[in-house]
């Protein structure tokens, strides 16, 4: 056990892989599965009412945030509760 702590500890640390070699196109480990963007002229429209219908999609998922909702409903909650605070005995705050 402690001959071969000694040892790990005598050795020079490894550098990481993006050191070594920087990644480009040709040297990726991790190539696309697709071709992106596909060529819409190859597709028949079916195909590409998919392919607009899931980016849509993926992009409303992509820019969706809680805590901009939770916010607009808090400030919606303030607005609306100071405007019946500010309103007086026998006024109406909102008039329809």
């Amino acid at each position: 056990m402690f001959p071969t702590l000694v040892r790990r500890l005598a050795q020079s640390a490894k550098e990481p892989l993006t050191k070594q070699v920087p990644l480009t196109i040709i040297n990726n480990p991790y190539k696309a599965r697709k071709v992106w963007p596909p060529d819409f002229k190859g597709l028949t429209h079916q195909q590409q009412l998919r392919f607009e219908k899931k980016y849509k999609r993926r992009i409303t998922l992509a820019h969706h945030s809680p805590r901009w909702e939770k916010g607009v409903k808090y400030a919606q909650l303030i607005t609306i509760g100071a405007d019946y605070e500010d309103s007086r005995v026998g006024m109406v705050a909102f008039l329809f």
